[in-house]
């Protein structure tokens, strides 16, 4: 036997050492962590509670006024603080945007109007 044998042996005893502790770490952790995840959100809420408040406001900032019905696929974007058109997701996410900034909104907005006049021409985007 060679030294490179040796090696591949030894190695591959090793890899699988390993595959058994890491499938050993992952049947502990499952049944340890799992029922500790509501207390620990209870937790993170109790010791953070001004962050809630400031999601739940920024939710509460954007109305929802649906100018065409949501289908499969798709998602609703603002393209201003009230109104939403769903459009496919790939399309809403291929620019990054920030309807509260109004940064790349023209751009994503072109581009959505653009697919409703292809798509849905009743759209009314004034």
């Amino acid at each position: 036997m060679t030294d490179g044998d040796e090696f591949a042996i030894k190695r591959a005893a090793l890899e699988a050492e390993l595959h058994e502790e890491l499938l050993s770490r992952r049947v502990e952790y499952v049944p340890v962590y799992s029922p500790k995840a509501p207390e620990t959100c209870r937790r993170w809420r109790r010791n953070h509670p001004g962050k809630m408040r400031e999601t739940n406001a920024k939710r509460r900032t954007l109305g929802y006024i649906a100018l065409n019905a949501p289908f499969f696929g798709s998602e609703g974007h603002h393209i201003d603080r009230e109104r939403v058109v769903s459009v496919p997701k790939e399309l809403h996410r291929s620019v990054s945007h920030n309807v509260r900034t109004g940064w790349n909104m023209e751009k994503i907005n072109g581009l959505v109007k653009e697919w409703s006049e292809r798509v849905c021409a009743h759209i009314n985007f004034d």
